[in-house]
């Protein structure tokens, strides 16, 4: 299975990647990019190691990622990563 990024998702990417890298330097936003796409190649190759989030949205999973987390929906040939919260966010208004 593949993974596909919402829209959301990819301003999600380029706001973390800008702000660590404004806050940390360059190696360890590069370390922690390249964490979060094995993260996601592993939510595509075992999508239920997620759990359910269907209390904020229905057919919903997530899985943290240090101080994020992933909201993903499982579709049949691929899971569709909506958003990339970090864990402080209030989800209900993201979502």
């Amino acid at each position: 299975m593949k993974y596909t990024l919402s829209r959301q998702a990819e301003s999600d990417i380029r706001n973390l990647i800008k702000h660590a890298y404004l806050s940390f330097g360059f190696e360890i936003t590069d370390k922690y990019q390249k964490g979060l796409n094995s993260c996601f190649s592993l939510l595509a190759s075992e999508p239920s190691i997620g759990v359910s989030a269907d209390g904020l949205r229905v057919q919903y999973r997530k899985f943290p990622y240090k101080s994020h987390v992933v909201y993903y929906k499982v579709r049949k040939k691929d899971i569709f990563i909506v958003r990339l919260l970090h864990e402080r966010m209030d989800k209900f208004k993201h979502l």
